[in-house]
C-alpha cells in the first residue's frame, strides 16, 4: 500500500481545504464503514448549516414579525429538528463503527458530539420529526384542529401581504399542527436557540481529524496563495 497523504491547506485569501493523495488508500486505512459513516453524518451536518443560514437570509428578506417571516421560521424550525433526530441516528451509527475498530475515544466524543446524540435521541426531538417534521401526521392535525375549533373566536384562516402568494401562510393549518405538537409534548420549546446549531459542524470536524490522527494520518499543514485545481494532494 502506497504511503497516504492528507494536507490541511490554509488559503491566504481565508479558504481552507483537507485533501488527499490517494483516496482509495485511504479508504483501506480508515475503513470504509468509518469514511461512510461519517459522509453521512456531515451530509446532515452541512443541511444543518444550510437551514440555518437559509433562515439568516430569510430575516434580512422579510420584516420581523410579519406573516412570511412567522411562516419560515416554522418551516425551518420543523425541518432543523427533524434533521437533528436523523443526524443523532448516524451519530449512534458512527460510533458502533468507530468501536469496532478500536477508534472510539469516549472521553472525546462525549465532549464533542456525543450532546448532539442525546439530544437528538430524545422524546421531544422523535416526536416533532415523527409528527411534523418530514411527515405531517394527519391525526396531530385533526386534534390540534379540534382543540382550537373547541372555543368560539374569531380566527384567521388565511393571511398575506403584498398580494403575492410567497408572503402568505395558511395559518389555520399552523395553528393547528402546532396546537397538536403541543397537545402531544406538553411544550412546544424543543429547538431553543437555533445559532447553537451551527457548533456541530466544528465537532463533527474535530472528531474527523482525530480519527484520522488515529489512523496514522495526521494532516500536513501547508499554506497556499489561493485555491488550487485537481484534487491531488
Amino acid at each position: 500500500m502506497k504511503s497516504v497523504r492528507v494536507v490541511l491547506d490554509g488559503h491566504r485569501d481565508g479558504d481552507w481545504e483537507i485533501r488527499t493523495s490517494d483516496l482509495p488508500d485511504l479508504v483501506a486505512v480508515v475503513g470504509e464503514d468509518v469514511l461512510a459513516a461519517f459522509c453521512t453524518c456531515f451530509i446532515h451536518a452541512d443541511r444543518i448549516v444550510s437551514l440555518v443560514a437559509f433562515f439568516h437570509v430569510s430575516q434580512k428578506r422579510f420584516k420581523k414579525g410579519s406573516i412570511a417571516e412567522h411562516r419560515n421560521f416554522l418551516t425551518f424550525a420543523s425541518f432543523l429538528v427533524g434533521t437533528l433526530k436523523e443526524l443523532a441516528e448516524n451519530l449512534c451509527h458512527l460510533t458502533a463503527v468507530l468501536k469496532e475498530r478500536d477508534l472510539l475515544d469516549a472521553a472525546s466524543w462525549k465532549k464533542g458530539l456525543g450532546r448532539w446524540q442525546t439530544w437528538g435521541t430524545s422524546g421531544p426531538a422523535s416526536t416533532v420529526r415523527k409528527k411534523l417534521s418530514f411527515h405531517v401526521d394527519p391525526e396531530l392535525v385533526r386534534d390540534g384542529l379540534r382543540s382550537i375549533a373547541s372555543t368560539p373566536e374569531k380566527r384567521v384562516l388565511i393571511k398575506g401581504a403584498t398580494g403575492k402568494l410567497r408572503d402568505s401562510a395558511f395559518i389555520l393549518g399552523q395553528d393547528a399542527s402546532l396546537r397538536g405538537l403541543q397537545l402531544k409534548l406538553g411544550s412546544l420549546n424543543v429547538l431553543g436557540d437555533p445559532a447553537q446549531y451551527l457548533a456541530l459542524t466544528d465537532a463533527l470536524e474535530d472528531e474527523f481529524i482525530r480519527v484520522l490522527e488515529a489512523s496514522g494520518l495526521k494532516p500536513i499543514l501547508v499554506r497556499s496563495s489561493g485555491r488550487r485545481v485537481g484534487s491531488g494532494a
